[in-house]
């Protein structure tokens, strides 16, 4: 038999399923995955069913099973070490023969490895040989990741990027809603803003898609038209609208996405007082009293102890010395009148805000919770690697947690410690240490886990669209000036709700 031969025998005889191993009933002494959880990805490599008693009920071993998963039995973890090395040489082997799965594969373990632009290209060369060879999955994901290394500045082929436009088109010609979310997810990168609306649009406007999605793309179309966006030519552009941002940022709210901050920056630039504006009202009592810089400061003063009560005290001295400054520099810039501040940059009341609210989150959200995970002897392995407080060991090639000292934590870390990505929920682990801080303010741990979701949420919002503009640079007009401390301290008092739950030492 000569070579074409065997190699057409070895295709037609090969199959991943003879490599996958089953472990039913085993029970789990360690895993990220808590009972009850299935994760599935719709595709041979990852999948578990793990039942409520932590036993493995249905299994087949992804590349990063070996890392999150150990076995109370030593032997059974020996011999699925042993498998996983035999899947892993197979899924090469297959991959050789250009086999879809098996390219597929290797996509997954390449991105499991270390990430470097030269593991992102290997691993991108897999997915689209593995959707050009038939892998459905792959076809699906091929167009979101082109997108991402464009964005990112990384080389994607005229050739690859055809194939992956021509499938997804066909995908969402055929009624798949999640398609035209990957299609104006890469007009929008490739800034034919205009493209991408008229997508949006047909999301929003469809009523059969789920309310999840139709309520997050309508908050994108919404931020759209707030901005206005500016493609290479006229016929790519999208015009501020402020009339079309209100509205879709309304249906994103009925359908709870929480974008009630944008809404305000929207009511506010159409003249509309939609809350009580508390920073405002503080400025111009300031003014109407004629107080002096010194009365001025002393009256913000006695004002933020008064919001904060008895928890005023409690509070970090510099987390003070912030808030109160923030205030200072937003009251003497308010000061300077209306038509001077349309030209002037709030920033600098802005950031003192919320590096207060970052002092007293970072220590009871991010080193108490190290300390907690440490104490209790919780394995790294049980987070992803964007997790603020694990890196990725070169040498064991295994998570491992932070020395405390390079931990870097800002408002947008929130959402990583608080959420596990794997089941978009709390945390299991997280759960635990807030219900240890703070567990006695709730009346249930489902009343817990909302208040956590809800904080999570408010926070990623507030960062994008408030701190991170704040501290890159951008000029800060004086409305989101108002919406920061309006919403962190003066009328949504976010900061204060987390404060008043736990007890500061």
């Amino acid at each position: 038999m000569d070579y074409e031969e065997t190699l057409r025998s070895m295709k037609e005889s090969f199959s991943l399923s003879d490599m996958e191993p089953k472990i039913i009933g085993a029970k789990i002494v360690d895993s990220q995955f808590g009972p009850g959880t299935v994760i599935d990805c719709n595709h041979k490599l990852c999948s578990v069913r793990i039942d409520f008693a932590g036993e493995i009920s249905n299994m087949s071993f992804p590349h990063a099973f070996i890392k999150q998963i150990k076995f109370e039995n030593d032997v059974l973890n020996e011999y699925v070490q042993a498998k996983v090395r035999c899947y892993i040489a197979a899924l090469e082997l297959g991959a050789a023969m250009e086999l879809p799965e098996c390219l597929y594969g290797m996509y997954i373990l390449t991105l499991s490895e270390d990430d470097t632009a030269e593991n992102r290209d290997v691993a991108f060369d897999y997915l689209a040989r593995a959707a050009i060879a038939g892998s459905e999955t792959a076809s699906w994901s091929l167009l979101g990741r082109c997108s991402r290394r464009i964005e990112d500045n990384e080389v994607v082929s005229e050739e690859i990027l055809q194939f992956a436009l021509e499938i997804t088109q066909k995908q969402a010609d055929e009624g798949d809603t999640d398609a035209w979310s990957l299609l104006a997810d890469y007009y929008y990168t490739i800034h034919d803003f205009k493209q991408a609306e008229t997508i949006l649009k047909a999301i929003v406007d469809c009523e059969d898609i789920d309310d999840e999605m139709k309520c997050c793309d309508a908050a994108r179309l919404a931020g759209m038209y707030y901005t206005g966006k500016r493609g290479d030519s006229p016929d790519k552009n999208v015009y501020r609208n402020l009339q079309l941002a209100k509205r879709y940022y309304e249906i994103a709210i009925r359908g709870g996405f929480e974008c009630d901050a944008d809404l305000a920056c929207v009511d506010r630039a159409l003249g509309i007082e939609a809350q009580q504006n508390a920073m405002k009202a503080m400025a111009q009592e300031i003014i109407d009293a004629g107080y002096s810089k010194l009365e001025a400061y002393e009256y913000i003063s006695a004002n933020l102890r008064s919001e904060f009560d008895e928890l005023w005290d409690m509070l970090p001295a510099a987390s003070q010395v912030d808030l109160v400054s923030g205030c200072v520099v937003y009251c003497d810039l308010h000061a300077l009148g209306e038509t001077i501040c349309r030209d002037i940059d709030f920033t600098a009341a802005i950031i003192p805000i919320v590096k207060a609210a970052e002092v007293v989150f970072r220590q009871h959200l991010c080193h108490g919770y190290y300390e907690y995970l440490l104490n209790h002897n919780v394995p790294a392995t049980r987070f992803s690697n964007n997790h603020p407080l694990v890196e990725f060991d070169k040498q064991t090639r295994m998570l491992r947690y932070r020395n405390k000292e390079s931990i870097v934590f800002t408002l947008g870390s929130i959402r990583y410690l608080i959420i596990d990505p794997y089941q978009r929920e709390v945390h299991t682990e997280f759960l635990k240490y807030a219900s240890e801080l703070m567990g006695t303010n709730f009346t249930s741990q489902n009343a817990l886990k909302d208040y956590l979701s809800r904080l999570s949420q408010r926070m990623t919002q507030f960062t994008f669209d408030i701190r991170n503009p704040a501290a890159h640079s951008e000029v800060m007009p004086q409305w989101q000036a108002e919406i920061c401390g309006n919403e962190i301290i003066l009328v949504k008092r976010i900061w204060k709700e987390f404060v008043s739950r736990i007890s500061l030492e």
